[in-house]
């Protein structure tokens, strides 16, 4: 849900920052008091026990020193929100905490997860790729960037982990509705997220292929196989190494394996038995795009 312009709004990813609905910034007085709210954000809509809270943000303290660090923290927090307009948001009800609705709907990590929704259950490409465009712009950084607590690092790779799985979903969409320059920038988000996602590599040198670019294809494949080889020691699959003999071929037979037109091949020189195999499985791949 888009936030009330008249609301407070909390952001989560690339950082912590609270406004007011004027757009003015509020500060935190304590990495902690940005957990807490997080943290309150994120739970289930029952809230969270006041214990369970104090545990998990002073995990090294005595029960009794963290429940007294709690209620302080907490005493800070609600100053913050009160200089935010939203002296609501925190509330308590028989020992645990919670936030209220307007909490959920003015924080960016609801939204993020309501387009993930929208993406999962949507049965339209046009609105399954408008999902996947919210979900990339709403995941403008890593959450709760700066923050280094357990909790929170858990937190930042799952919603990464998510990103990544729209990204790839995104890249899958584009690539269906032959938007070959949508396919090549969604590949390079994501080659810089995870370099290892080797159907990435795979759909971007198909892309470049298609407009032509052989060297580019090249370029990719041959940035895979380097970081194969030194993260995982292995070599790219059969099919990528398919598309680097593609690439090669088309720089050697640039006329006989454009796919801009089939007749290119029957006018060109004779091609061996293997350039003819893939010829064809280029100009396959441009009559999946036509």
């Amino acid at each position: 849900m888009v936030p009330s312009a008249t609301a407070a709004r909390l952001t989560l990813f690339g950082g912590v920052r609270l406004e007011t609905a004027s757009g003015a910034a509020v500060s935190f007085p304590t990495r902690r008091a940005q957990r807490l709210l997080a943290m309150l954000v994120l739970a289930p809509p029952q809230g969270l026990a006041r214990d369970s809270l104090a545990e998990a943000l002073w995990p090294e303290a005595a029960p009794c020193d963290s429940r007294h660090a709690l209620a302080t923290e907490l005493w800070r927090l609600r100053r913050v929100l009160h200089h935010a307009g939203a002296a609501d948001w925190v509330q308590e009800c028989g020992g645990r905490l919670l936030v209220n609705q307007a909490a959920r709907d003015g924080a960016d990590v609801h939204a993020f997860e309501s387009a993930l929704l929208h993406l999962r259950s949507s049965a339209s490409p046009a609105a399954r790729r408008a999902a996947v465009a919210e979900v990339e712009r709403l995941h403008a950084g890593d959450f709760m960037a700066g923050d280094s607590d357990e909790w929170s690092l858990s937190r930042r790779a799952f919603f990464t982990a998510q990103r990544i799985d729209a990204l790839v979903v995104g890249l899958e969409l584009a690539r269906d509705a032959g938007d070959g320059p949508e396919v090549i920038r969604l590949g390079h988000v994501l080659m810089l997220s995870d370099p290892l996602l080797e159907i990435v590599s795979q759909e971007m040198m198909r892309a470049y292929l298609l407009t032509g670019n052989s060297a580019a294809a090249l370029a990719v494949f041959h940035r895979l196989e380097r970081v194969l080889q030194a993260e995982l020691s292995v070599c790219p699959a059969a099919e990528t190494r398919a598309l680097r003999d593609l690439a090669l071929a088309a720089r050697q037979w640039p006329a006989a394996l454009a796919p801009a037109s089939r007749s290119a091949a029957s006018t060109a020189r004779p091609l061996p038995e293997r350039l003819h195999r893939l010829a064809e499985e280029l100009h396959a791949l441009a009559g999946q795009l036509r």
